[in-house]
């Protein structure tokens, strides 16, 4: 009996052991992935004028994020910020920034995009392409700023923002 309790023992040692390794490696991997050159844009923030409708007003500000993709491992990642500097009833003129990825191959970078809002189903997006004509798109969910990278069904790339 008493050689049988030390042996679980030494297994459940051994186990927590080995699950502390796999915890600390993981942890390694996420922070080489994610971590990167992410550029902190600069601009100051143009308070919304008072006849811009909630709905869009509520997109202004400074907001911080991180992409994911169902298709990737959880660790992976690509930090973002955006600042949507001013707004009008249709458009918006914004600074976005992301990080360094090397498991998706994205170098950092910093954009100017000037953004349009859309009005679908119900819901405001705060919407640009790219140079080579990629969409993003963004919307308000309670206090925070969700948005996809490319169509806005059946797509792999989302973002979830905050305030800071």
């Amino acid at each position: 009996m008493k050689r049988s309790l030390t042996t679980a023992v030494c297994i459940l040692a051994l186990t927590i052991a080995v699950l502390s390794l796999a915890v600390s490696m993981s942890t390694s991997i996420a922070t080489a992935q994610a971590t990167g050159d992410l550029k902190m844009p600069t601009a100051k923030i143009v308070p919304p004028a008072a006849d811009i409708p909630d709905d869009i007003r509520a997109f202004s500000g400074k907001w911080k994020g991180r992409w994911r993709s169902w298709a990737c491992p959880p660790a992976h990642g690509l930090d973002a910020i955006l600042f949507v500097v001013e707004v009008t009833q249709t458009t918006a003129s914004c600074r976005y920034s992301w990080g360094n990825d090397v498991g998706w191959n994205i170098p950092p970078g910093l954009v100017r995009p000037k953004a349009r809002f859309e009005r679908k189903d119900g819901r405001v997006y705060l919407t640009w392409e790219t140079k080579d004509g990629v969409p993003f798109h963004f919307w308000i969910e309670g206090e925070k700023m969700k948005g996809k990278k490319g169509p806005l069904t059946n797509n792999q790339y989302e973002v979830e923002m905050q305030r800071f």
